[in-house]
């Protein structure tokens, strides 16, 4: 990705500070700057983080919290002007349209979960998605990229 957004900033927001801690390391190893890793619980709840590769997932979805990040997360956006979100937070996504403005935002990386929230909830997204004036240019497997359309132009 950061290769791809060549100098630009990228902001990483994870649950697990493993990863976070992994991902700082990767970056200087690849000499990668203008990053900034943020530890944050998008909707709080639960996680679970395997001890053997640190890969976390959402463990309690009833203790989701839908307010706990929308200010957080729209300030980062209107802050730096973000215009590209990679988005993974294993299944919140179904909610993350609920709080989220998407207004500035041009180009969205997803990966969507259909075997966590059913292929009824990834249909919406993806819905709700073009409703918003983004569309689907790219797709490999559960992984989206939807650029937005305006004025009939990418």
């Amino acid at each position: 990705i950061k290769r791809i957004i060549k100098n630009k900033n990228l902001i990483s927001i994870d649950a697990n500070e493993k990863a976070i801690e992994y991902c700082k390391d990767l970056f200087k190893l690849n000499s990668l700057s203008n990053y900034e890793f943020i530890h944050h619980k998008i909707g709080g709840g639960d996680f679970i983080i395997n001890k053997k590769n640190y890969l976390s997932s959402q463990s309690n979805w009833e203790k989701i919290d839908k307010d706990y990040s929308k200010n957080f997360l729209n300030d980062i956006i209107d802050k730096n002007k973000i215009k590209n979100l990679v988005i993974d937070i294993e299944g919140m996504e179904q909610f993350l349209f609920d709080f989220l403005d998407i207004s500035q935002i041009k180009t969205i990386f997803i990966e969507l979960h259909p075997d966590i929230y059913g292929q009824k909830n990834s249909y919406e997204i993806i819905k709700n998605l073009n409703f918003n004036n983004f569309y689907s240019t790219a797709k490999i497997n559960n992984n989206y990229c939807f650029r937005k359309k305006e004025n009939g132009l990418f």
